[in-house]
């Protein structure tokens, strides 16, 4: 029996706002296999985003449900939403979002403080390590390059060891040469570390690097293929 990691059914997002409402998600089904790398990708406004902060708890669904790792998030109360989304999920989005007072180092540190890890600091330098910073430890991030900054931010969402990582436009920001090694280290943790992982993206190239593509356009799922 396959074991699903997230498993959406009739899943709908409405904003309602005071003029009108939006209708982000139109009742999608889908469910995603533990260490699956998986590519959400659609034209602006396809509802990627939408779907990303449902699955990591940013977010609450409208109709439906979503079960991510066994729970059915749409019955939890918020302590149990945040502790779920601090221990298991990590995130990485298009703005890089590090505190420019800290360095790198203390980025990556500081989601260790709302855990039990112990060991912060030996944690930290080693997921820096990871993605090829250990000469950018003490930097802060205006003394960093646009890819340096990701990888601090990737560092910062692997080092509490999530069973899965969203990552939401990771290399809109990036040139070609960063937006490639960025999406390597991706799948390069997903395939050792076995980490599901879901990215939405525009670039149709690296899109189908993934193992699998999840088309959204207008909130609905237009096409779900392997790329295998």
């Amino acid at each position: 029996m396959e074991k699903y990691i997230i498993k959406a059914q009739g899943l709908k997002k409405i904003y309602r706002l005071p003029a009108e409402e939006i209708i982000a998600l139109k009742g999608i089904n889908f469910a995603v296999k533990k260490g699956e790398f998986v590519a959400i990708m659609g034209p602006s406004g396809a509802g990627k985003t939408t779907l990303l902060n449902l699955i990591g708890c940013l977010d609450v669904l409208t109709l439906g449900d979503l079960e991510v790792l066994g729970y059915n998030i749409s019955k939890l109360k918020e302590k149990k939403l945040t502790n779920l989304r601090r221990g298991n999920i990590g995130f990485v989005f298009q703005e890089f979002f590090l505190i420019s007072s800290l360095t790198a180092l203390e980025n990556v540190e500081l989601p260790l403080y709302f855990t039990k890890s112990h060991n912060k600091r030996e944690k930290a330098v080693k997921f820096l390590k990871d993605v090829g910073l250990e000469h950018r430890l003490n930097h802060l991030p205006s003394e960093l390059s646009g890819g340096e900054m990701q990888r601090v931010a990737i560092a910062r969402a692997l080092v509490t060891e999530p069973a899965i990582v969203l990552a939401d436009e990771p290399t809109g920001n990036l040139d070609t040469k960063n937006t490639r090694e960025i999406f390597n280290l991706f799948r390069q943790f997903n395939q050792e570390e076995k980490i599901t992982i879901l990215v939405a993206t525009h670039n149709v190239k690296l899109g189908y690097k993934s193992d699998r593509v999840i088309q959204l356009r207008d909130g609905r799922i237009e096409k779900d293929e392997s790329v295998n």
